[in-house]
Parts: structure tokens; C-alpha cells; sequence
């Protein structure tokens, strides 16, 4: 292996991170106006969707498109985490009993602080519209806790994007059990053209969950992740610039009055080949430039660590905020637009500590727990959790570091060696 190759390496893996960290804060931005939303010069106002098309610059109306990246980064890293699988029934146990591991207990830590907060305040800080009823509020906390579809979100507002994580990695899992985990790009295509001829013929099948316009998105990253090195090659810059001229357009078209029926299509294809390019482009960028390097690239890999609990727990930190704002009777407009700032810091904050203090450490030990190997959290592409550790999969073998920032670093090299040695395989056989 050449130095110049095997120096790319790390550099992709930090690439996916930075970009990790930008879809977190772009959903974290789309969800900050609840800071405010109390305030009594509110200049960020919900409404509903077409408030906000004749108010707001359409820019602004589609910050979640944070999600739709998280889905394309995960279709990246898990076309890569099972592609040299066998193909046993064993193994796609062991992949989804990881994914378990690493998706719910977070999970189930948040979905308790919403819980305990409406409780406590005796129903007054109600973010889960419960009832009060304990038959209907209990068998929604279940399905909640399980991520099964149903009609209402889970109790915890974010997790339905969980939901088609899980499913995505119920998908990947059976590839692996009949063989198909080196097709998943081809399975996920499948997929798609249904999820085209449901939506297309108003079916909803689990609520709109299974075979979603949603699928299209894991497809671009799976098709990213294949022909990621030609393309991170092509005029990485040009790409980067494409995808924020393809967000402006994409945002453009939703708030042009199009019909709801078009609209999930044109979300889901426009915001796929966003997540592509930027993928792509990120991962070009950083291989000639360096930019994980420079502090705003070191300040960006450390929310992208931290990005799975940003998502969990951002709602929660900002929804808090805005309840405290009602303290500050008759704050003025620069008070506002000062406490949405704060809002937004003291997310990311509470994030990047329970991270560091509280979620990798407590997935090591359950790793150690359930999986009976010494493995090293490293942070994938799943939403959105769609946030995952893609290196306590992949580096099961490495021995456990004393050092924390050290078993990081280790598991990114692990990670991009399977991915040095995927691009000398397609080298070999393009097919």
C-alpha cells in the first residue's frame, strides 16, 4: 500500500463525521424556533406549511433535510459494514443484535426524561400530546420503546426516524441471512420502485414505515459508498457547490405549490442526491485539503461524535428552553434572537457532554455485556441515528485502548483499511 493510499483513508472516515455533525445541527437548527416560540417577539413562527411558504425565505422552511442526510450516510456505512459478511443466519443475528445495542438504550433514556418531565409537572409539559389514560398512554409507551410502527409518533418525537432506521437494518440483516448483502445497492433499488408504486397508488403499508420514499435515500448512500472513489475524485469542490444549488432548488420546488403527492418523491430524490454529492464531495475535499485538520474540522468531528445524542436529545434541551423564555416577560427582539443562540449552544453542549461522559461509555460496557468482545465505538452514518458506531462493529478485533481519543482514532483506521481493501477488489473486478 502507498503512503498516498493509505492515507486517504482516515481522511474519508472524518469526512463522514464533519458531515454528520452538519445534518445534526441542520435539524437542530429546523427544531430551535421551539426556543422562541413562547417569546413575545417571535420572529420564527411554525405555522403550517403553507405559513410558511408565503413567509420564509424557502431556504429556511427545509432545514430538516438533516434527517434525509443522516439516511444517506447510513446507506453509505452499512452497505460497508456488511458487505464482506458471511452469510449465515449467525451473522445476521450478530449484526442486528448490534444495532440494537447501540440504537435503544439512548433511545430509551430520552423517551424516560419525556416521560418523567410530563409527571412531574403534572401534565403541564406535555411534548408527547399524552392523554392521561393509562391503557392508551401504556400501550403507546410499548410501542414506543420498541419503535413498532403505528399512527402516532413515538413518545419521544424524533424516534420515527429510528423507525426506518430499524427497518433498514431488518433489511440488511436479512441480505446478509440469504446471501445479498454484496447486492445491497440492488436490493435497496427494489425497494425503492416499490416504495414509488405504494405512494403512487396512495398505500400505506405499517403507516407508511415499510417500502417509504424514504428507502430512495439509503439507496443514493449505498450507491455512494460504491462508487465513491471515481466520484470523490471528479471535482470535489464542483459536487459540494452542486448539492447546496440542488438544496436551494429542491427547497424551491416544495414551496412552489406542488401536489402532496409529488412532494415525498421530489424530497426524497432531491434530497438523495444532496446526500450523495455531499458524501462525495466531502470526501474528495478532505483528501486534498486536509480539513478535519483545522479547528473548525476538529470542532465538527467532535459533534459528529456526539451526533446520535444531539439528535435524541435536542428536542427535549430546546422544547426547555422555550418554557424558561416565558421567565423573561416582554424580552425584547435582540433578546430573542440572543436566546435562541444560547438555545442552540446549550443543545449542543448537553450533547457533546452525555456523549463523552455517559453514551460511549455505557455502550462499551454493554458491548462488552451482550456481545462478549472488546470493540471500539466509532460513529456511523445513521440518523439521523440513523448514527451509529460503525467501528464497534467493524474493529471487534482491536484490544481496548486505555485512552478514549485513542480508540476512536484506532477504530476510524480499522473502518477505512475494509475500505482500502473494497477499492483494490473493484480494482481487480469492476463487477
Amino acid at each position: 500500500m502507498s503512503r498516498d493510499h493509505g492515507r486517504r483513508g482516515p481522511q474519508n472516515i472524518d469526512a463522514l463525521q464533519m458531515l454528520r455533525a452538519v445534518a445534526a445541527l441542520l435539524v437542530v437548527m429546523w427544531h430551535s424556533r421551539l426556543s422562541i416560540m413562547h417569546a413575545n417577539n417571535n420572529y420564527w413562527v411554525e405555522g403550517d406549511f403553507l405559513y410558511r411558504a408565503s413567509h420564509y425565505p424557502a431556504f429556511l422552511n427545509h432545514l430538516d433535510i438533516g434527517v434525509d442526510i443522516f439516511f444517506c450516510i447510513s446507506g453509505f456505512i452499512m452497505n460497508l459494514l456488511i458487505h464482506d459478511e458471511p452469510s449465515t443466519s449467525g451473522s445476521a443475528l450478530a449484526f442486528a443484535t448490534k444495532r440494537a445495542v447501540r440504537i435503544f438504550p439512548p433511545y430509551w433514556f430520552f423517551t424516560g426524561l419525556v416521560l418523567l418531565a410530563y409527571v412531574a409537572s403534572r401534565g403541564r409539559f406535555n411534548l408527547a400530546s399524552l392523554t392521561g389514560n393509562i391503557a392508551s398512554d401504556g400501550g403507546r409507551l410499548l410501542t414506543s420503546l420498541l419503535l413498532v410502527p403505528e399512527e402516532l409518533p413515538p413518545i419521544l418525537g424524533v424516534g420515527w426516524t429510528l423507525i426506518h432506521e430499524c427497518l433498514f437494518y431488518l433489511l440488511c440483516a436479512l441480505s446478509i441471512a440469504v446471501g445479498l448483502n454484496r447486492r445491497l445497492p440492488t436490493v435497496l433499488a427494489l425497494f425503492s420502485l416499490g416504495a414509488i408504486g405504494l405512494t403512487a397508488a396512495n398505500v400505506s403499508l405499517m403507516h407508511g414505515y415499510f417500502a417509504s420514499p424514504f428507502t430512495i435515500e439509503f439507496l443514493c448512500g449505498a450507491l455512494a459508498f460504491k462508487y465513491r472513489k471515481p466520484l470523490s475524485r471528479f471535482f470535489p469542490g464542483l459536487q459540494l457547490v452542486t448539492a447546496v444549488g440542488c438544496y436551494l432548488a429542491v427547497s424551491a420546488i416544495l414551496d412552489s405549490g406542488i401536489s402532496t403527492q409529488m412532494m415525498p418523491f421530489v424530497r426524497s430524490v432531491g434530497s438523495g442526491i444532496i446526500g450523495a454529492l455531499l458524501i462525495c464531495g466531502l470526501i474528495g475535499a478532505n483528501e486534498r485539503i486536509c480539513f478535519s485538520r483545522s479547528l473548525l474540522g476538529a470542532g465538527l468531528m467532535r459533534i459528529g461524535d456526539a451526533s446520535y445524542s444531539l439528535y435524541l436529545s435536542h428536542w427535549l434541551v430546546l422544547s426547555t428552553m422555550g418554557k424558561l423564555i416565558w421567565l423573561i416577560p416582554a424580552l425584547p427582539a435582540p433578546g430573542v434572537a440572543a436566546w435562541h443562540v444560547l438555545s442552540i449552544f446549550a443543545a449542543i453542549s448537553f450533547a457533546v457532554i452525555f456523549a463523552e461522559h455517559v453514551e460511549i461509555p455505557i455502550h462499551k460496557r454493554l458491548q462488552a455485556a451482550f456481545l462478549h468482545a472488546r470493540t471500539v465505538p466509532v460513529a456511523s452514518g445513521c440518523p439521523p441515528c440513523a448514527d451509529d458506531r460503525a467501528g464497534s462493529y467493524v474493529g471487534r478485533h482491536f484490544r481496548c485502548l486505555t485512552n478514549r481519543r485513542s480508540r476512536i482514532r484506532s477504530g476510524r483506521q480499522k473502518i477505512n483499511s475494509r475500505m482500502d481493501r473494497w477499492d483494490r477488489r473493484q480494482q481487480i473486478d469492476p463487477c
